[in-house]
């Protein structure tokens, strides 16, 4: 629902099960995007309104393309903490407070981005916890 055009911000997901599956999907996109397709597909990161991290398969996608390696192994019930800083144009991750380094560079600056999720498993539980601005220090 809310987006955002400038400034940093920290979030937390949680996924609680059954389990991640083949394609849980974790980052942000542009209203633009597709939220719905046939079949089990990773979603986001499937067109050039989504970034995302493929927990799945430890890669990051964006504009249907494999953009490298990336992560650790995520479990369920781990926290994933996702900084979105629209100030710089970046994306970046840690897991369970471990600092995994910028996954994207170059976002858009005046688009408002939306934080969002992917999953194909069925049932599968998921929290997105909004934190707001990061204490950096």
């Amino acid at each position: 629902r809310n987006g955002f055009k400038r400034g940093q911000h920290y979030f937390v997901v949680i996924f609680h099960g059954p389990e991640l599956g083949s394609a849980a999907l974790v980052g942000v996109c542009t209203k633009e995007a597709p939220i719905h397709s046939q079949g089990y597909v990773p979603l986001l990161g499937q067109s050039p309104y989504a970034w995302a991290w493929d927990l799945s398969k430890k890669i990051l996608r964006h504009d249907s393309q494999e953009r490298g390696s990336y992560g650790e192994d995520v479990k369920m019930q781990m926290k994933i903490g996702m900084l979105l800083d629209m100030d710089e144009g970046t994306l970046e991750f840690d897991l369970e407070g471990v600092y995994l380094g910028i996954a994207f560079f170059g976002l858009p600056r005046n688009t408002c981005l939306y934080p969002a999720i992917s999953a194909v498993y069925g049932n599968t539980e998921i929290s997105l916890i909004y934190y707001g601005q990061p204490i950096l220090g």
